[in-house]
């Protein structure tokens, strides 16, 4: 029997996910939201392949709680399907709900029902008629399915969600702030995608800079470029590191134009997927990082780039630079603290040291097993 069901897709988090969870557990199923063969999960009993947004799909998962006596719902990447499945089971079987948070699953509605506004004026992507056609139609088939629009099923969710499991609170701040909501916060994070197991820092002191983690739509790389470029110019940089190999293509075919006449050969953009062993080699060459958004994202590349020495400029408006200070962290502003050539100096060895431990304290196994034994106890 097995009493924690969780909705995940098939992407890069997904094994991680199921690796945590079933080194604490030996109750868990997985329900993987694909319609073709598994492409980063490896098969295992206690894992079904099922594409969710089809309308069969309810009765096949109360089926599934009702063999296996399942109590709770981890759901891991919150989409619409997601959430109005998860009404749906909430109502029907009384499973408790818990959203493993991820980043633009609350920041999407947010721009989308709040107003918020994460872009940088004049950096707005317009959706194309394609895109708007295809949205339309998929809106329309949700509606069948469900009965209830899709805005409708999130807000239910919201509503109806007991535990909002994430590392950073200021994010559980902007639920509860801004919808109607009950849950409460559950520290969680997906370990293997943060620890790592590195003695040392970097004593590179060559001026290699990172700037963001991917080409998304709220990065506002041509803000950080640009100023780069105004107040930098482009002798003094050695490298100029973006990767932009999933994302907004519209975003990446900008940034590579831009990058190319600003900095021409010092830029050096990441267009295609690397393995990730090969992407942190990358990352340990690097002295300086730069993130234009206003919002929670890059997580794992930010604990990466501070626990291996790194200087790291963020957003004023981005919850992460408070949150990195409230730690302890030694971060820097992006529109305060990078006014010339000057802030380009790598951190000392005392600042890098310091980071360092301030990341051991916070990511060891002990606050691991902490962790987990908490968010599976909850009931």
């Amino acid at each position: 029997m097995a009493k924690n069901l969780h909705f995940l897709n098939d992407d890069k988090f997904a094994q991680l996910a199921i690796n945590q969870f079933d080194k604490y557990s030996n109750e868990n199923i997985y329900i993987i939201n694909t319609k073709i063969k598994l492409r980063n999960v490896v098969e295992k009993e206690n894992i079904i392949p099922l594409q969710l947004f089809n309308k069969s799909c309810k009765n096949k998962l109360l089926k599934l709680i009702e063999q296996n006596g399942i109590s709770a719902l981890y759901i891991h990447d919150l989409n619409y399907v997601k959430a109005a499945l998860a009404n749906v089971l909430k109502s029907e079987r009384g499973l408790k709900l818990f959203w493993i948070f991820y980043g633009y699953d609350l920041h999407v509605p947010l721009v989308k029902y709040r107003n918020f506004r994460y872009v940088d004026e004049g950096l707005d992507i317009e959706i194309n008629l394609k895109n708007k056609i295809f949205n339309y139609i998929k809106d329309f088939y949700f509606y069948f399915i469900f009965r209830k629009s899709s805005s409708k099923s999130l807000f239910d969710f919201f509503i109806n969600l007991d535990f909002f499991c994430f590392w950073n609170y200021y994010d559980y701040k902007l639920l509860v702030d801004n919808f109607e909501t009950k849950a409460k916060f559950v520290h969680f994070y997906y370990a293997n995608s943060f620890v790592i197991n590195k003695n040392t820092f970097s004593e590179n002191n060559l001026r290699n800079i990172l700037v963001n983690h991917s080409s998304s739509k709220t990065g506002n790389h041509s803000t950080v470029l640009n100023k780069l470029h105004a107040l930098v110019g482009h002798d003094p940089i050695d490298k100029l590191v973006v990767p932009l190999s999933y994302g907004d293509e519209i975003v990446k075919l900008k940034t590579v134009d831009l990058g190319v006449k600003l900095f021409s050969s010092k830029f050096f953009p990441i267009l295609d997927y690397i393995r990730i062993d090969d992407y942190f080699s990358l990352l340990d060459e690097i002295t300086i990082a730069f993130f234009g958004a206003k919002r929670q994202e890059g997580g794992a590349n930010l604990f990466y780039l501070l626990n291996n020495g790194v200087k790291i400029f963020l957003r004023n408006d981005n919850s992460l630079l408070q949150y990195f200070q409230d730690l302890g962290f030694i971060v820097f502003s992006f529109e305060d603290d990078f006014s010339s050539v000057l802030d380009l100096a790598s951190l000392s060895n005392e600042q890098k040291l310091h980071n360092k431990q301030v990341f051991m304290s916070f990511f060891n196994i002990e606050n691991e097993i902490a962790m987990m034994g908490n968010i599976l106890k909850i009931d």
